[in-house]
C-alpha cells in the first residue's frame, strides 16, 4: 500500500476504536456532533447595536450559554434582560421562560411593557443559592435539546447562602466564606448543561467599586460566574438632557468578556422617558466615524454620502431630524456598507492566531 493509503487505514482504525470504546453516548466526530449543529438563528432583538453587543453583528443575537449583565442599581440591567426575553419569545412563540426571582423587583407591568405573555413565564421564587442550585439542576435534567427554554435570574447579587441566613437567625456575625464556593459550584454544574441543551441563561448581577486610587468595577460573587459566562456586560450610564432637563440616559454596555466581541468595546444605548429604548442607538456615531455621514456646508447640517466616491445620497439634514427615523437608517443600511464596517470593528478575528509551525520557526530563528 502507498504511504497515503497506510495513513488513511491507520487513521480510520484509530477513529473507529475511539468511537467504539467511549462510554459517552453522545461522542461523535466533530463533523457529526449535535453540539456544533445550529438549532436555529441566534435570538436577535429589535435594537441592532444590542445584537452587536451580543454577537458582533447587527443581525446576530443571543445563543446558548451564560450571559451576565452586571452593574450598579438603576442601570437598566433587568430592562436589557427582558428585551432579550421578548426577542426569544418572538422567535419561539411556543417557548418558555424559567424566571428565578430573588429580588421581586420586576412587577407584572415590566413584563407587559415588553409584551411578554404571563403564561409563557414560569415564576420560581428563590431565597438561597443552594435552593437555586438544586432547582435549576433538576429543571435542566428534565429538558432535552429540542425544548425551547430561556432561564432568567434576577438577581444573583441578592441571593444569600444558607449559612448566611442560618448565622443571621442565630445572631452570629461571622463572615460567610461559603457563598463564593456555592456560586462557583452552581455555574460549574450548570454551564456545560446550558450548551449541551442549547439553553440561554441571563443572569443579573451587581458590581462594586474597589478602594484603589483609580476605582474599578468588580463583579460580585467571586470568580465562579465570571469563569462560566460566555458574555459579560458591565453597565454604566450618562445623562441625556433636553433644555437642561434630564430626558433619560444612555446606558453604556462595556464588554467585560465575550466569545465574539472585542473586550473593552463600549456600546451606548439611549433610553428616554418619552420614547423608551431608541432603536437606532449608536448608529449616528458609527456612521460618522465611518465617514458615511459628514458635516455639510452650514453648521449643524450633515449629508449622507458614499465615502468612496463622495456622492451625496441625501442631505442636508440635522442630526435631530434623522437619528430616530426608521426610513433614514434603513436607507443607510441598504445603500452603504455600514453593517459590515460595524461587524469588522467589533468582532473578534482569527487572523492573528499563531500556528504551531510559526512558533517553531520563531524559536529556531
Amino acid at each position: 500500500m502507498s504511504k497515503k493509503r497506510d495513513e488513511a487505514v491507520t487513521t480510520g482504525g484509530i477513529r473507529d476504536k475511539l468511537l467504539k470504546n467511549t462510554t459517552i453516548k453522545t461522542t461523535a466526530l466533530l463533523s457529526d456532533s449535535v453540539y456544533f449543529k445550529s438549532q436555529g438563528a441566534p435570538i436577535a432583538t429589535s435594537v441592532p447595536m444590542i445584537n452587536v453587543a451580543l454577537s458582533g453583528s447587527m443581525k446576530g443575537g443571543l445563543r446558548s450559554g451564560l450571559l451576565q449583565l452586571a452593574g450598579p442599581s438603576k442601570h437598566f440591567k433587568t430592562g436589557f434582560g427582558l428585551l432579550v426575553v421578548q426577542a426569544f419569545l418572538k422567535q419561539h412563540p411556543d417557548g418558555m421562560i424559567l424566571f428565578y426571582d430573588s429580588e421581586f423587583g420586576s412587577p407584572l407591568s415590566y413584563f407587559d411593557a415588553y409584551q411578554i405573555p404571563h403564561d409563557s413565564v414560569v415564576h420560581t421564587p428563590v431565597t438561597s443559592l443552594e435552593e437555586l442550585r438544586t432547582d435549576v439542576v433538576n429543571q435542566l435534567a428534565g429538558l432535552d435539546r429540542k425544548d425551547k427554554v430561556l432561564i432568567f435570574l434576577d438577581s444573583l447579587g441578592m441571593l444569600a447562602s444558607m449559612k448566611e441566613t442560618d448565622d443571621a437567625a442565630e445572631g452570629k456575625n461571622k463572615a460567610d466564606f461559603t457563598r463564593a464556593k456555592t456560586i462557583k459550584s452552581l455555574f460549574r454544574i450548570v454551564s456545560p448543561k446550558l450548551s449541551m441543551l442549547d439553553v440561554p441563561m441571563i443572569v443579573i448581577n451587581h458590581t462594586y467599586k474597589t478602594m484603589d486610587l483609580y476605582p474599578q468595577d468588580v463583579i460580585g460573587g467571586g470568580t465562579g460566574s465570571v469563569l462560566a459566562a460566555n458574555d459579560i456586560w458591565v453597565l454604566g450610564r450618562r445623562q441625556e438632557k433636553e433644555d437642561d432637563e434630564i430626558a433619560g440616559y444612555s446606558f453604556v454596555i462595556s464588554i467585560y468578556k465575550s466569545r465574539f466581541i472585542r473586550e473593552k468595546s463600549k456600546i451606548a444605548i439611549k433610553i428616554t422617558h418619552e420614547h423608551g429604548i431608541h432603536r437606532w442607538s449608536g448608529f449616528w456615531e458609527e456612521a460618522t466615524d465611518a465617514g458615511i455621514i459628514v458635516a455639510g456646508e452650514k453648521k449643524g447640517q450633515y449629508n449622507f454620502i458614499d465615502p468612496d466616491t463622495g456622492e451625496v445620497h441625501s442631505g442636508p439634514f440635522k442630526q435631530s431630524d434623522v437619528e430616530d427615523e426608521d426610513s433614514f437608517w434603513l436607507s443607510v443600511l441598504k445603500r452603504s456598507n455600514l453593517e459590515q464596517i460595524v461587524k469588522d470593528k467589533y468582532t473578534l478575528g482569527s487572523a492573528g492566531v499563531i500556528t504551531g509551525e510559526e512558533l517553531v520557526e520563531e524559536s529556531d530563528a
